[in-house]
């Protein structure tokens, strides 16, 4: 049985104090391209945890907040602004879900779909007719909404999702491949080393260290 071994809350709670602690140390370099470059790799490693942890990803969000840091010249702007990215990807689900809803219902719907069946042989076709739309029509607006293809998309999440699951559980690498799925322990630990470098194991080993 997969079990995270932390609550979130008290995870999201590490990783904040994290955070503010990383923020300080850029401080005392007084230097601000190094801190808008570390907000900036932030910034960017939230789009596919989000994916994983929410079902959903801010495209629009994720692209507003570089766009901004770009624009900011002094560290005290900068800190600010992060604690402006951290409060944002700190909201709820349904904020989550409210935004790409705004953004296009149907991929809402189509990425809610995906992760209930992420276990599940996920077909285009499938989605697609779950979302009531053509599949050459979804599959483009997809990718016009997400950022990334479908297929993409999916491998991506499973990928976030097993890292989670190595990290915080000790479920055994065949029952962590069948649950994000892929079709077999030995196909996913393919493309996981392909995808990280590492082998799951030796990802997991690296991660507990």
């Amino acid at each position: 049985r997969l079990q995270t071994t932390e609550s979130d809350a008290g995870a999201e709670a590490e990783c904040e104090a994290l955070f503010r602690a990383r923020v300080e140390e850029f401080r005392a370099f007084d230097d601000p391209a190094l801190l808008r470059d570390f907000l900036i790799g932030f910034n960017r490693s939230c789009y596919p945890y989000l994916t994983a942890a929410h079902g959903l990803s801010l495209v629009s969000q994720c692209s507003e907040h570089e766009a901004q840091l770009h624009k900011l010249r002094s560290l005290s702007a900068l800190e600010d602004y992060a604690w402006e990215i951290l409060r944002s990807y700190r909201s709820p689900r349904s904020t989550l879900e409210e935004e790409l809803s705004s953004i296009h219902p149907k991929i809402a719907r189509a990425v809610r779909y995906i992760h209930e069946h992420l276990s599940d042989d996920l077909k285009l076709s499938d989605v697609a007719s779950d979302c009531e739309l053509n599949e050459a029509y979804f599959s483009t607006l997809f990718k016009d909404v997400m950022g990334i293809g479908f297929t993409r998309y999916i491998q991506g999440v499973r990928l976030e999702l097993s890292c989670r699951y190595l990290s915080d559980t000790e479920a055994s690498i065949d029952a962590i491949s069948t649950r994000v799925g892929f079709r077999s322990a030995a196909y996913f630990a393919t493309v996981f080393k392909q995808h990280y470098g590492l082998s799951p194991t030796a990802y997991r080993r690296q991660s507990k260290a």
